[in-house]
């Protein structure tokens, strides 16, 4: 296995099904922006080459921030009508309302103490970085609620067909996958239902899920948490994993992250991942894990 750290190349050791790291690389990306301070959600635009988008979690600004994969600073764009009461993942996709291109998915689904009766997650066309400085569309949002009872959920992704999948981070100390339906856009509130179990047991803070992001061929599940990538195979069908084995496990401690919040997949480039860190100035990590 390789790991890339922008201008720092090392070559790792694959250790029986687990990829660990032999070494902590020394050099990384920044946020060149002081303002991204807790940066808890990214996703590689699709249309835009070599455009990331960021936010910071709970009680920051509605604001998403664009970026390249080094961490320098594209414009910063203003969500309008929005409010951050805990944002903590984001993800692309085709729009489930007009106008048909792409849009960015706020998740606005924290909820470190699983009492909130509706989560609800943002939507809107992609801002092109040439353009102004706001965000248009404004003001989609759906609300959602769990068919079972509160969740924190810090990981979301796009899934094939419209749907949303929520991950659970484990505070309960199970990780599960709860799933939107594509139809709910349409009703105007969402139903999260638990579909599968990832992990049955989480015994510490560092095994806590912080992101997810489906591989833009719909083959891999990427999920984050403070210590480790895990790798689901999926069904490219319905984008959930085919089972609650990884195929691949990648030790980030070597990394010396602050504290690991997002993930998603480079486009184009084969395994390839970008990581953020909250904390001022957090690091942007690009990691082959495979």
């Amino acid at each position: 296995m390789r790991i890339t750290i922008f201008f720092a190349a090392l070559l790792l050791a694959a250790c029986s099904s687990i990829d660990m790291f032999e070494e902590a690389p020394h050099q990384r990306g920044y946020f060149q922006r002081a303002d991204i301070t807790k940066s808890s959600g990214i996703a590689a635009s699709r249309k835009q080459a070599g455009v990331f988008w960021t936010i910071n979690e709970r009680g920051g600004q509605p604001v998403v921030y664009a970026l390249d994969e080094t961490g320098r600073d594209l414009g910063s764009f203003l969500v309008q009508g929005a409010g951050n009461e805990d944002w903590e993942s984001l993800t692309i996709g085709a729009c489930v309302l007009p106008p048909w291109r792409d849009c960015l998915y706020i998740g606005d689904t924290g909820d470190n103490n699983r009492r909130r009766s509706k989560v609800r997650v943002y939507h809107f066309p992609e801002p092109s970085v040439t353009s102004t400085q706001s965000a248009e569309g404004v003001n989609y949002h759906l609300p959602i609620t769990y068919t079972d009872y509160a969740h924190d959920a810090e990981g979301m992704y796009m899934m094939p067909g419209g749907g949303l999948g929520l991950i659970s981070r484990g505070r309960n100390g199970e990780v599960a996958i709860y799933t939107v339906g594509s139809d709910d856009w349409g009703t105007g509130i969402g139903k999260a239902e638990r579909t599968m179990v990832l992990f049955d047991r989480v015994r510490s803070i560092e095994e806590r899920v912080t992101g997810a992001a489906l591989s833009g061929d719909g083959r891999a599940l990427a999920v984050l948490t403070y210590t480790d990538l895990y790798i689901f195979p999926t069904d490219r069908r319905t984008g959930l994993p085919t089972t609650n084995i990884p195929t691949r496990i990648c030790d980030l401690r070597p990394l010396g992250l602050q504290q690991s919040e997002a993930v998603t997949w480079i486009p184009g480039r084969r395994n390839e991942l970008l990581i953020t860190s909250t904390g001022q100035f957090g690091q942007v990590a690009r990691v082959t894990c495979g």
